[in-house]
C-alpha cells in the first residue's frame, strides 16, 4: 500500500528539508538559531539568566518581554533544560 502526502505549504516542507540536513550533518542533533522555529539566540539565552539571577525578574514577566506564551517553557530556558549548551559569559 502506498500512502501520498501532498504537501501543499512549501515553507514547511523547506523547513523539514532543513532540520532533517543539520541532523544528518555530522550526526548531531541541531540546536539554537539553527532551528527554524527558533525564538532565542544564544546571547538573548545569556541576558535572560543573568538577568533572571539578579532577582528582580519573575519567569512571567520575562517570558511576557520576549513574547512567549508558555511560562513552563521559558522557565527551561532559565533553568537550562532548554538551551543546556549555553554557557554564561
Amino acid at each position: 500500500m502506498f500512502v501520498c502526502v501532498l504537501i501543499q505549504n512549501t515553507n514547511l516542507l523547506e523547513r523539514i528539508q532543513k532540520i532533517h540536513k543539520i541532523k544528518l550533518k555530522k550526526n548531531r542533533q541541531a540546536k539554537g538559531k539553527a532551528l527554524p522555529h527558533t525564538k532565542l539566540t544564544e546571547e538573548q539565552v545569556r541576558e535572560i539568566r543573568k538577568r533572571y539571577a539578579t532577582g528582580m525578574y519573575t519567569y512571567e514577566s520575562l517570558a511576557k518581554e520576549y513574547n512567549f506564551k508558555s511560562v513552563n517553557s521559558f522557565g527551561m530556558v532559565i533553568t537550562g533544560k532548554r538551551w543546556s549548551w549555553v554557557d554564561a559569559k
